[in-house]
C-alpha cells in the first residue's frame, strides 16, 4: 500500500469563510426578520428567537477572529500544524468534505481538539494532493496499523 504524498493547506480565519458564513447569518436573520414583521404579535418567542440570531451572530464573529493561523501540512508520515515558529503534531479527522472547502478536526495527542475549515487556496494540484492525504488511510505509529479519515482502526499493513 502507499501513502499519500506530502501536502499543506492554509488553515485559518480567511475571508471566504467569513463570507460564507455571513452570507447564511445574513440569510438567517432576513427570514427571521420577515417573519417577525409579518407575524401579529411578536411575543416572546419572536424575542427570543431574534436574541438567538444575534447571539448566534456574535458567537460566529468571535469564533473566526479566534481561530489558530497556520498550515496543516502531512509529511508523508504525520500531521503537523504550523503556527509560526511552533510546529504540533497531531491527528486530522474529515468532518465535513465540500469538495472546494474542508472541516477538519485536528487533536495533537493529550491535547485539545480543534476544527479547522480549509479553503482551496492554491493551484488545483496542491488542492487534490491535500485532499487525497486528507482522506486517505494513514498508519499509526502503534502495531503498523491503517487509520481510515474518520479515525477508527484499520487494516493491518503486514497482513
Amino acid at each position: 500500500m502507499h501513502l499519500a504524498p506530502a501536502a499543506s493547506c492554509r488553515v485559518g480565519s480567511t475571508i471566504q469563510a467569513a463570507l460564507w458564513v455571513g452570507s447564511v447569518w445574513a440569510v438567517a436573520l432576513v427570514l427571521l426578520s420577515s417573519w417577525l414583521v409579518y407575524a401579529s404579535p411578536i411575543g416572546m418567542p419572536g424575542a427570543v428567537a431574534l436574541g438567538m440570531c444575534l447571539a448566534s451572530g456574535t458567537a460566529a464573529v468571535l469564533s473566526w477572529r479566534r481561530m489558530p493561523q497556520g498550515q496543516l501540512c502531512w509529511d508523508g508520515a504525520q500531521w503537523f500544524h504550523d503556527v509560526g515558529h511552533q510546529r504540533v503534531v497531531g491527528q486530522i479527522a474529515v468532518e465535513l468534505d465540500l469538495q472546494k472547502f474542508l472541516l477538519v478536526r485536528f487533536q495533537p495527542p493529550g491535547g485539545q481538539r480543534h476544527k479547522e475549515w480549509m479553503i482551496f487556496a492554491g493551484t488545483g494540484s496542491e488542492w487534490i494532493s491535500f485532499r487525497r492525504a486528507a482522506l486517505a488511510p494513514h498508519q499509526t505509529p502503534e502495531e503498523g496499523l491503517l487509520q481510515d479519515s474518520t479515525g477508527g482502526a484499520g487494516v493491518s499493513r503486514t497482513g
